[in-house]
């Protein structure tokens, strides 16, 4: 009798650790699908910020270059727009050099769309 109950109890064991052995199986193969879409996507987003990087170069090359001068010019007469000034610092997180930088390209296409009204 104890050799009956020490089989049932070692068929129930295997089929335990074949249930787990199973289920880790199953989720590893979920797992790795899960990983594959969401490389996939990270792929994708990646894509997304170089075409937007890509347009926002474009459009700065397609602004005309005299209202770039107008904007430097107005940097080096401290003649700024004191709005466009604050965001630019904004954008540049507070660095001078930067911030000139973003100055220019808001200034330059603020003037670009006042031109095209």
């Amino acid at each position: 009798m104890e050799i009956i109950i020490g089989a049932i109890g070692a068929g129930i064991l295997a089929g335990i650790l074949y249930l787990m052995i199973f289920a880790g199986a199953v989720a590893g193969r979920k797992g790795l699908e899960l990983g594959e879409r969401g490389l996939d996507k990270a792929k994708e987003i990646a894509k997304e910020i170089q075409d937007k990087s890509k347009s926002e170069n474009q459009r700065i090359l397609d602004v005309d270059e005299e209202k770039f001068l107008i904007a430097q010019k107005e940097i080096d007469n401290n003649e700024q727009s004191e709005s466009l000034w604050i965001k630019a610092k904004v954008l540049a997180r507070g660095d001078k050099n930067i911030t000139e930088v973003e100055y220019i390209k808001l200034r330059a296409n603020q003037l670009e769309k006042e031109e095209a009204n």
